[in-house]
């Protein structure tokens, strides 16, 4: 029983922010102790006779149990009032009727550093920080140092004193933990915010490119002398589209193209962009690579074996169809908004053209990247096909990887 007592106590609402979280966690913990507090204080001041006190804390106490259910609905900023409100009233009186040298101003010192706690606007922290001060400062020039009651001891006031500087300290330091906390909680989340937005950037460009653009680099642009580019085309998904719900559609859409991003990931290729049912990928760029035919080559031979197996898996009528070309290109980030990174030139046109006047099924390379590929590879001879601003090109199918 006393255990769910707690839990329901310490856990804030679901619905509330992280920030609300914190508020709600301090305002809570700050009800509780100023009402144990209060009603210690209670007891105290019937023992002493000091009626006047031991009214005003049935009224604390009351005060202190309104601020605790204020808090449970949200408000927040009308606790804190409250708690202020009643630690200068109540620091006042004491420190009149015991003396400075009870110590009950020190309270004042304490209740400045949670005015700026308060969520309040900085105009309206420092009002009330500021009120508390003055109020301070009367009692320093005004209050006696000794008490007004005759039956109050200078032993009884040293006792408040230390009650009350010890009081204060652990005050202090608890504003300090929930200060503390509060950074370090909000670090965090600027850190998972910063990770999150590093993730999305390194999914829209390569991580040397998104470094570039962080560091105002102005135009990015860079020319590549060798790199080899592939279109791949999902066959008999215009007219699927017309057959299926868009959420089946863009759902199977998105299982495809995802598993062609972690192949191309596992290739070491860079995946430029989808356009519709079509899925472009070059090797060799942003880093100049060597083997750039080849491992778009391997790639290719990936996709077609994996998109045999989704159609026999699924029992769907959809295939592929991919062309490759080699060559020079240049890359570039284009756009302010919405910016991309893409390629332009030649060799991305007529890889465009090496798919789109490919076979079903079928891998088609010019007779550069076939020559690039060199004897690793099968091939057979597709014939010379007209190629837009080309002419004939000679063509190649390529059809499997030989083994070391």
């Amino acid at each position: 029983m006393a255990q769910n007592i707690w839990i329901w106590f310490k856990t804030p609402p679901a619905q509330l922010s992280n920030e609300e979280k914190n508020l709600f966690t301090a305002s809570s913990f700050g009800s509780l102790l100023g009402f144990i507090a209060h009603l210690l204080f209670l007891f105290i001041f019937i023992a002493l006779d000091v009626k006047l006190l031991a009214y005003f804390n049935i009224l604390s106490i009351l005060i202190f149990l309104g601020g605790f259910f204020s808090t449970r609905v949200g408000r927040f900023g009308f606790t804190w009032v409250l708690m202020t409100l009643e630690i200068m009233i109540h620091a006042a009186l004491a420190t009149f009727i015991f003396g400075l040298n009870s110590g009950f101003h020190l309270y004042l010192l304490g209740t400045v550093m949670m005015c700026f706690f308060m969520p309040y606007s900085i105009k309206m922290k420092f009002l009330l920080g500021f009120s508390v001060s003055l109020l301070l400062v009367l009692l320093l020039l005004y209050a006696p140092r000794g008490s007004s009651l005759e039956h109050i001891t200078p032993s009884i006031n040293h006792a408040f004193e230390i009650f009350n500087s010890v009081t204060l300290v652990t005050m202090v330091m608890g504003f300090c933990f929930f200060y503390y906390s509060a950074v370090t909680q909000a670090e965090t989340a600027l850190s998972e915010e910063f990770d999150r937005s590093e993730s999305l950037l390194h999914n829209i460009l390569p991580p040397p490119i998104a470094h570039r653009l962080k560091n105002n680099e102005g135009t990015i642009a860079d020319g590549f002398p060798a790199c080899s580019v592939l279109f791949a085309d999902i066959i008999g998904f215009t007219v699927m589209s017309q057959q299926l719900a868009p959420e089946r559609l863009v759902g199977m859409l998105n299982d495809i193209f995802s598993s062609f991003d972690q192949m191309a990931g596992h290739h070491g290729l860079e995946k430029i962009k989808t356009i519709g049912d079509s899925y472009m990928v070059v090797s060799g760029i942003p880093h100049q690579d060597g083997g750039h035919a080849q491992k778009l080559a391997d790639f290719a031979i990936d996709l077609k074996a994996f998109m045999e197996e989704y159609r026999k898996t699924r029992a769907i009528d959809i295939g592929i169809r991919i062309g490759l070309h080699s060559g020079p290109a240049v890359a570039g980030v284009i756009g302010k908004n919405k910016f991309i990174y893409d390629i332009w030139g030649d060799t991305v046109n007529t890889a465009a053209r090496m798919e789109s006047h490919g076979r079903p099924g079928e891998i088609q390379v010019s007779n550069l990247t076939k020559e690039l590929l060199g004897s690793g590879y099968d091939f057979e001879d597709a014939g010379e096909s007209e190629i837009k601003g080309k002419g004939l090109m000679k063509t190649w199918l390529l059809k499997s990887k030989r083994p070391h």
